[in-house]
């Protein structure tokens, strides 16, 4: 399965380069909030963390490394509670159907 999202992505690279550079130039933005600060720093420590050619022995580099880590995990951490939170509410939503309209067991 990788290889083949590998070889699409190759494809689509060298077909149509476009639709990669334009998600590389959103990323570069102007350094004036602190959103885009955040953002920038982000963006380059996870890259840096993703880059396994340079070994991690400098305490800069595992600084950045542990940093890129660490947005990686509040990123996946607010994914995963969005769609939990999302699940529990489609959940009450039938729960309400089924015990105020169906059953009539609840009031409002």
């Amino acid at each position: 399965m990788g290889f083949w999202v590998g070889v699409g992505a190759a494809y689509i690279l060298t077909k149509n380069p476009g639709v990669f550079i334009s998600q590389i130039t959103a990323s570069f933005l102007a350094l004036n909030t602190l959103n885009n600060v955040i953002f920038v720093l982000g963006v380059i420590s996870v890259t840096v963390y993703f880059y396994f050619t340079v070994p991690v022995k400098s305490a800069p580099m595992k600084g950045i490394t542990n940093l890129g880590k660490a947005f990686l995990l509040v990123s996946f951490g607010a994914t995963f509670g969005s769609t939990v939170m999302s699940r529990v509410s489609l959940l009450l939503g039938r729960l309400q159907f089924l015990l105020q309209d169906w059953l009539k067991i609840a009031k409002v």
